[in-house]
């Protein structure tokens, strides 16, 4: 069975079934199939956002994935990844599998999961997802157990049945919605012969394609709490692969369990191939910290919400690079500003107090 990177396209959880890639593909080449359109969305009110809204964080606080995945109208989405593609109907039915078998057991829906019962949980950033018009997304803040920061931004449509579904996502810490990942992943399938393939394995894609069962080994240490593993695996992966960019968003997750000086090297590394990604700007932040470079910690984070705003928890971000600066008033001012915009705001409270702590203090 061909499930092709689905889980690196779900959430950066490695690559669910890459198994001698190259092999699966000439097996299934034989034909052209019929090359899809990009479906067409229709956008929803406004309340019907806030009601989606509220249905994923329902089932985000139960823990219920499955009820997660049917949130998802995964036919529009595999539309929108295969659109202008001639992929088989096997591979598409395999790659949805994928896909979904991902998002539940290590992908974004167990993301969005851990994030709620063991992190610092999951926002629906109404006031950004309801401002917009044309394609309409639903976007949500998610403070991950390892301290990471996200915005998943989900794009709905309302569909013949009147049911708001999601047909796609954006990670920021990605770049990129999930269909233009898929699209990348699986446009080699277009030609029907083996050569056109091979003349493609320099490009990114081909080389998670040759490193899949790799990555996802390198995942599973992750998940299983043995980061040092997973760093050897990487360490003896070609160089063209160790640069891809869902590679090296792995190799970070490894290395946020193993110390600061681990993370300060594989996040330069994500910033030094990939600087223009909104990826290398998360990365940018924790490096620019544990050199001591706070002034270009602060402006990492005022990039990063050039990329990412408006949410409240930026200005946490910037209150807390202030307050390793020393310069109280602004801090306190960048934390009352989150506080008013996000009264529930924990971070916020936690920083407010620790400012006024140490005000008090001789």
């Amino acid at each position: 069975m061909l499930v092709l990177c689905a889980s690196a396209l779900v959430l950066g959880g490695g690559l669910a079934g890459c198994k001698d890639a190259i092999a699966a593909l000439a097996e299934r080449f034989g034909g052209a199939p019929p090359v899809r359109e990009m479906p067409k969305l229709v956008a929803p009110e406004d309340a019907e956002i806030k009601a989606f809204a509220t249905a994923l964080l329902a089932a985000t606080d139960k823990g219920d994935v499955e009820a997660l995945a049917a949130l998802v109208d995964w036919d529009t989405l595999m539309a929108r990844g295969t659109a202008g593609l001639g992929i088989a109907e096997q591979t598409e039915r395999d790659t949805r599998k994928g896909l979904v078998d991902a998002a539940k057991t290590r992908g974004i829906f167990f993301a969005l999961v851990d994030a709620a019962k063991n992190g610092g949980g999951v926002r629906f950033l109404e006031a950004k997802s309801v401002a917009t018009r044309g394609a309409r997304k639903a976007v949500f803040r998610v403070l991950q157990p390892s301290g990471a920061f996200d915005h998943y931004a989900f794009l709905l449509d309302r569909r013949a049945d009147k049911r708001v579904l999601a047909v796609d996502w954006h990670m920021l810490s990605l770049g990129e919605e999930l269909s233009a990942m898929l699209r990348r992943m699986l446009s080699p399938m277009q030609s029907d012969r083996l050569a056109a393939i091979a003349s493609q394995v320099s490009s990114e894609e081909a080389l998670i394609l040759r490193s899949g069962p790799q990555v996802i080994e390198m995942q599973s240490h992750v998940a299983a709490g043995r980061p040092q593993a997973a760093i050897a695996i990487y360490e003896k992966l070609p160089p063209s692969a160790q640069h891809a960019k869902l590679v090296l968003i792995t190799r970070i997750a490894a290395a946020q369990k193993l110390g600061d000086e681990a993370l300060r090297v594989a996040s330069e590394d994500l910033i030094k191939y990939h600087p223009y990604d909104p990826s290398a700007a998360l990365a940018a932040i924790d490096v620019h910290v544990i050199r001591g470079e706070l002034q270009k910690a602060l402006a990492a984070v005022d990039k990063l919400i050039a990329h990412g705003g408006p949410d409240p928890y930026f200005h946490v971000l910037r209150a807390n690079m202030l307050w390793q600066m020393k310069d109280l008033d602004a801090a306190e001012a960048a934390a009352l500003q989150a506080s008013t915009e996000e009264p529930e705001l924990a971070s916020a409270k936690a920083l407010l107090a620790s400012i006024a702590a140490a005000r008090e203090s001789p």
